[in-house]
């Protein structure tokens, strides 16, 4: 099983009870550490060619996460990267608070 499928996961379950009646803003903060922990598994799973089903499960689960923890980081994320044609990887979503 790839570790970025099971980091990913940790940090959509995160989100998901970072309301402010349960974990707050800290669990909104420890999901975006667990997303940007599934994305460095991911890279490096990709560039060691370690390349099948539970990677794309582990991206989509992380693509799914990233869009869902805060709508306006990927406002802030657009003002800090460069044009979309010049664009290789998002920065990690921390960069953007």
């Amino acid at each position: 099983m790839q570790p970025s499928l099971v980091f990913a996961g940790l940090a959509l379950a995160t989100l998901m009870k970072s309301s402010e009646m349960e974990l707050g803003s800290a669990g909104r903060e420890r999901a975006i550490w667990l997303r940007d922990k599934a994305q460095g598994w991911l890279e490096a799973s990709w560039n060691s060619q370690w390349i099948d089903m539970t990677l794309a499960k582990a991206a989509l689960v992380s693509a799914t996460t990233l869009h869902s923890v805060l709508p306006d980081v990927l406002f802030r994320l657009s003002l800090y990267t460069s044009p979309p044609h010049t664009r290789s990887i998002l920065p990690s979503v921390r960069d953007a608070l």
